[in-house]
């Protein structure tokens, strides 16, 4: 999404179908455990922030990989996703740090390394799950 200089971007939103250019409905479906009926994409961000949905049409899991201006903004939306102050800490791969959470409303993985920012969610309740896409995006990535 696009935001004012230093400012936190909104989050993104599903606003067309595509295909994510950084991980594959399969590996979602791998990662997930969950078959991916649809991949929707908000292209407002850089690379496009990834939506997988479900057979019911509902978003399974969210991808989100933000390209800050700061590490201030990069952590601050680590911190919107997975607050620090009420969730495990999160340092896979190693050198980014941030937050985890899961339960029966889904989880969530989200670290930072510098100015970019990886901030997944799932609704399935395990967050080693979010934490997978996770990591392989940033592989993917070269990040």
């Amino acid at each position: 999404m696009t935001s004012a200089s230093g400012s936190v971007p909104a989050t993104p939103n599903p606003d067309s179908a595509g295909l994510c250019p950084y991980l594959t409905a399969d590996s979602v479906e791998t990662f997930n455990g969950e078959r991916v009926d649809s991949v929707l994409l908000d292209a407002n961000s850089q690379p496009p922030a990834c939506f997988f949905t479900d057979t019911a049409g509902n978003v399974a899991v969210s991808v989100w990989v933000h390209h800050a201006e700061s590490s201030s903004i990069a952590v601050e939306l680590v911190n919107r996703a997975a607050p620090l102050s009420n969730t495990a800490p999160a340092a896979d791969p190693s050198g980014w740090v941030g937050g985890r959470f899961g339960g029966d409303e889904g989880a969530g993985y989200a670290v930072s390394k510098g100015a970019v920012a990886v901030l997944v969610t799932t609704t399935q309740p395990q967050s080693v799950k979010a934490q997978r896409i996770a990591v392989a995006v940033i592989n993917e990535l070269g990040l």
